[in-house]
């Protein structure tokens, strides 16, 4: 049995995989298995882990139909054999002691360890370090060290983080696949949520490589069941956070992302790939103002609120935050 278990799920990224698969491979850590979970590629993804595998017998792969990234990975952990399970991107890549900083504090009896990453703009290859904390040390923390470190989103994610394989399948855990954003964070707490009074492993230095502004991002789709989605993510994280012996601070504060989710909504409605007339995006948009939901997460968000939101939400209309938008010629959201 490997100790670990590198999970890649992998679509149409004929351009980025082979240096993601060569890094994964170059690892310090030689004791671990990569399994390529080939999620309906189309393009020659099938073709590049076929030529790696058939020189390194640590790579397993695993092909399936397009069901998305939430089913590559569980289909990943279904086939995953190794003590621990880390996630990797098929667009990004790991320093060469990735494996090997993360391994290191889970071997002294640890069930939860992340670390930084380095943030890479795919258009400008600008670089930023995102570090936990300022220095490099290694800091153990409880569930309020993890739970304040969501800015930058460090328990967003799965990929910069290892977890122990026995934990996620005696307690059943999978990342949800009727959403397809926010998965990662739910299947995140849910894992934390088994090991709540325990110590966490926090690695300060950046060894996991992610790109951003990819012009393939799920971020950038207009998304018609946004409004859905982000009512299930909230009220899941919202189960944790209502157990969880976190300080009230904390609390209030992750309670506020909820209106941010659902400003989001109301944005989202005039992505530039929705067809419908302004008519129908504004008509939408005022169910949405209207709904309880919105009502809710409004209610508990502390964060200071633009007067123009202010006034809109009180005449139940976004009518005024787009003609803003408009005269200020600010563009539309994607």
């Amino acid at each position: 049995m490997p100790e670990v278990s590198v999970i890649v799920p992998v679509y149409n990224a004929e351009k980025t995989l082979h240096k993601c698969i060569s890094s994964i491979l170059s690892q310090t850590f030689k004791d671990f298995e990569l399994i390529l979970v080939i999620d309906g590629a189309t393009d020659s993804s099938i073709d590049i882990c076929s030529k790696f595998a058939q020189t390194d017998n640590r790579i397993c792969i695993v092909e399936k139909e397009n069901n998305g990234v939430s089913a590559a990975r569980n289909s990943g952990l279904d086939n995953a054999t190794g003590k621990y399970v880390t996630f990797v991107d098929s667009d990004d890549y790991v320093s060469s002691d990735f494996l090997a900083e993360l391994v290191a504090p889970m071997k002294s009896g640890i069930n939860f360890a992340l670390c930084g990453y380095m943030q890479i703009d795919c258009n400008t290859s600008e670089e930023q370090s995102i570090l936990p904390y300022e220095d490099n040390k290694l800091i153990y923390g409880n569930i309020n060290t993890i739970i304040k470190l969501n800015s930058p989103p460090f328990i967003s994610q799965p990929w910069n983080k290892i977890f122990r394989r026995d934990i996620i399948d005696k307690n059943k855990i999978r990342f949800p696949e009727n959403i397809s954003l926010g998965e990662d964070m739910i299947f995140n707490f849910r894992y934390l949520d088994q090991i709540i009074d325990e110590k966490y492993a926090i690695i300060n230095k950046p060894l996991y490589n992610y790109y951003i502004n990819n012009n393939y991002s799920l971020l950038k789709k207009y998304r018609p069941d946004l409004f859905e989605t982000n009512v299930f993510l909230n009220e899941e994280l919202d189960k944790f956070l209502s157990s969880w012996d976190i300080d009230n601070e904390t609390r209030v504060y992750l309670r506020s992302s909820f209106y941010y989710r659902m400003e989001n909504v109301l944005f989202n409605t005039f992505n530039a790939e929705n067809s419908q007339s302004l008519a129908q995006k504004l008509k939408y948009n005022r169910s949405v103002i209207k709904s309880n939901e919105f009502k809710k997460y409004l209610s508990s968000f502390t964060g200071n609120l633009n007067l123009l939101f202010k006034l809109s939400y009180k005449l139940n209309t976004f009518f005024f935050i787009w003609l803003v938008r408009q005269l200020r010629g600010e563009t539309k959201r994607k």
